[in-house]
């Protein structure tokens, strides 16, 4: 029965609640090390918050950068590892450096922060597990029988006939040729279907898969994976996060900053783009931007030139940029997307 049995549970009858609320259990017991305010409690941010309300077993996250998405999904799959029995989980990035970086900085931190105890309904009840193997690529917890795994696209190996339960893909665009597609056929192929209940009563899928990246170009398997999940030609669902997202104050500049062009550290005259920008983002996303953002993206424009929508992710068109040397036209591309537009309008949910 693991550590969270029948008769553990009936003498701790609040903690069912607990850990039935895996957002509140998420951020009851998760610290990370924030960009400049040293290590705080896991709050979801406005990207989690609307990515964790719409997830499914099946994911496709395209997205700007730096929204907290890997933290997210190795907090929730750190808190199913804990919480579930037999669980065989992996986190697989582009290459070894970023594995080992993930690894060393975010999930073993993540674990060894957690709380001994916690107090539930006025008991204090021992919380966190004791692990086995914790090493640079391998968690494991023999009392669960669950274990993570971290590594690097071009080296990890699915067991023939293991089960996978939870597979995090980060930044698949940018993993080595040839892996992408031979890792989605094994991991899809050990990934079982339905429903697991817990001895106190939590129902989670069976197996969850999430893929996130940032784009990489228009072409490749990345790219044609957000392209089926967007026009429904996968069991997978897209999510699009664009970098207004970002309500944690990064993607702010405010008025008199040196960090703005000299020309934008006053009040703003917006052009005619950024009044149809403004227009666009609260027509799709209900957001109201404010001139700190606006500075924001003129900057970042400046800075990353023919880069800045891919780098600056706005839309699922422009965000994929046209190979260097491809022959189309701009009108020919917008043609596309308007023809792409009528055939499958899908406003923000």
């Amino acid at each position: 029965m693991g550590r969270y049995g029948s008769v553990f549970l009936m003498a701790n009858a609040a903690l069912i609640d607990f850990l039935r609320d895996r957002k509140r259990l998420i951020e009851s017991t998760i610290t990370i090390q924030t960009k400049t305010r040293g290590i705080l409690p896991l709050k979801f941010n406005s990207a989690q918050q609307h990515y964790w309300q719409r997830r499914t077993a099946r994911d496709v996250i395209a997205k700007s950068r730096q929204l907290g998405f890997s933290t997210l999904i190795t907090a929730e799959f750190l808190m199913d590892a804990m919480t579930i029995e037999g669980l065989n989980i992996y986190s697989i990035w582009p290459g070894e450096k970023q594995a080992l970086k993930f690894m060393d900085s975010t999930a073993m931190p993540m674990y060894e922060r957690l709380p001994e105890y916690i107090t539930i309904g006025g008991k204090e009840v021992p919380f966190k597990p004791k692990a086995g193997l914790a090493n640079r690529t391998t968690l494991t917890f023999p009392d669960m029988g669950s274990s993570i795994t971290v590594g690097p696209a071009g080296s990890i190996r699915f067991a023939r006939g293991s089960t996978n339960h939870r597979i995090h893909f980060s930044e698949p665009a940018f993993y080595p040729p040839g892996t992408f597609a031979s890792l989605k056929a094994a991991a899809e192929g050990g990934a079982p279907s339905g429903i697991i209940k817990t001895s106190y009563g939590y129902a989670a899928p069976a197996s969850r898969i999430v893929w996130e990246s940032t784009a990489n170009g228009r072409g490749g398997d990345w790219y044609e994976l957000v392209q089926a999940a967007r026009y429904r030609r996968t069991n997978y669902a897209l999510h699009f996060y664009p970098w207004m997202f970002d309500d944690e104050g990064t993607a702010r500049i405010e008025e008199g900053s040196l960090e703005a062009m000299p020309a934008d550290r006053g009040p703003l005259t917006l052009s005619t783009d950024e009044l149809r920008f403004v227009d666009y983002t609260h027509a799709m996303y209900s957001m109201s931007l404010i001139d700190a953002q606006l500075r924001y993206r003129r900057l970042k424009k400046a800075e990353l030139g023919d880069l800045a929508p891919q780098e600056l992710a706005e839309d699922l068109d422009t965000c994929f940029l046209t190979p260097t040397g491809m022959i189309i036209t701009k009108e020919c591309l917008e043609r596309m997307q308007s023809e792409a537009a009528r055939l499958t309008v899908r406003r923000w949910e």
